[in-house]
């Protein structure tokens, strides 16, 4: 075919691999939108749904959970309300050993924390706000 130019250009052939990258967590939430996935995507990488303990501190996990409250438009993380947030990481999965990396559980608990500083005027997400969101957290998977 005559490109707009009056060049004439030759068909090339193409070729592509599709891969989805995904936690088992967001692969489940998938699987259960479209059960016929796995059709349009033949390779799938599933990412590790935690870490073990030792490989991410409290520190490095209030970074990440100051990283997404930012992204986010929350309010800054309090110091204090760092142990409160990874306890309730490790709470929401239930295995002591095994630190899980579910961005959107995090950022459910954070966006909760957020609604309980807002309610009494508080400046940053405190410890007590991360505990009462948790709790909410944990009532809500109950029933």
């Amino acid at each position: 075919p005559l490109a707009p130019s009056g060049i004439e250009a030759d068909a090339i052939a193409f070729s592509a691999r599709i891969i989805l990258i995904a936690d088992e967590h967001a692969l489940t939430r998938l699987l259960s939108i479209d059960s016929g996935l796995r059709r349009f995507f033949r390779h799938i990488v599933r990412l590790p749904a935690g870490v073990p303990r030792a490989a991410m501190t409290v520190a490095d996990y209030a970074a990440l959970a100051a990283a997404i409250a930012d992204a986010e438009g929350l309010r800054p993380i309090a110091a204090n309300a760092s142990d409160a947030i990874y306890r309730a990481a490790l709470a929401r999965d239930g295995d002591a050993e095994m630190l899980p990396l579910d961005l959107h559980g995090l950022r459910a608990l954070l966006l909760d924390a957020d609604l309980e500083a807002a309610a009494v005027d508080a400046a940053h997400i405190r410890q007590v706000d991360v505990e009462a969101a948790a709790r909410h957290a944990a009532e809500l998977k109950v029933t």
